[in-house]
């Protein structure tokens, strides 16, 4: 009759998720202590297909060779991925992939290259799907490494405030926690508590937080443009390590 009990859970918040084949359902439910909750009720949703393009940013050039993922934002961990044919999930010569048995709502897509010969970085970016069947999610951009593997990465000489580990995908910021007095920053202009919301002119803000770590992996002697939240913009000239 689908009933259910769970014994034994001490006080606290939890989320609790019933999988299927082809539906899921994750619902948040908090105890108090000594609490026993009854009558809870758990509506499965079915899953969906999403599909997609990768594209390289700024060119729009198809991207092959990156392993699709797809997530709940809100959970920030686990992911679902197609399991009747995982080659499916993996960006073709056309930029084109497709992941099975995905949830809706407000998701995490992520993706890493298939061998350490890519050329390109990670994708990571936020979608909200709703409604059933397959989605088609669009183009999603991904850059080009700026840096070949085992080649020295240019050190910026600032740190950036570290975000709870709860911070939802698209609130995360780059925001300057310290300053090498030494390094090649101190004389840019920059402060301390300034958020930087744009790297060489393209936005890191938000669903596109997962382009900073890529933008600032380049060699010794790059420039960096920062484009800060006050207004202003600050070059900076990265160090040999």
């Amino acid at each position: 009759r689908g009933h259910f009990i769970i014994r034994d859970v001490p006080t606290g918040h939890f989320q609790v998720t019933v999988e299927t084949a082809g539906a899921q359902k994750k619902i948040d439910l908090d105890l108090a202590e000594g609490e026993a909750r009854t009558g809870v009720t758990i509506e499965l949703e079915p899953l969906i297909t999403l599909t997609g393009r990768i594209v390289e940013l700024g060119t729009q050039k198809p991207v092959a060779g990156l392993r699709m993922y797809a997530s709940e934002a809100s959970l920030g961990e686990g992911v679902t991925i197609s399991r009747d044919d995982e080659k499916e999930s993996i960006s073709d010569d056309a930029g084109r992939f497709t992941i099975k048995n995905a949830p809706r709502g407000k998701l995490l897509l992520q993706g890493w290259p298939k061998g350490r010969e890519n050329d390109y970085q990670y994708v990571s970016t936020i979608r909200t799907v709703e409604g059933s069947g397959v989605i088609d999610l669009g183009d999603l951009p991904v850059l080009k490494k700026r840096i070949k593997q085992g080649d020295p990465v240019g050190e910026l000489g600032i740190n950036f405030a570290e975000q709870r580990h709860d911070t939802q995908p698209d609130k995360r910021e780059y925001k300057v926690s310290y300053i090498d007095p030494t390094g090649p920053a101190s004389n840019a202009g920059l402060k301390l508590g300034d958020i930087v919301i744009s790297i060489d002119g393209i936005d890191i803000t938000g669903a596109n937080s997962g382009h900073a770590p890529g933008l600032m992996r380049a060699a010794p002697g790059t420039t960096i443009a920062l484009g800060l939240l006050r207004g202003a913009k600050v070059i900076i000239v990265l160090a040999a390590p």
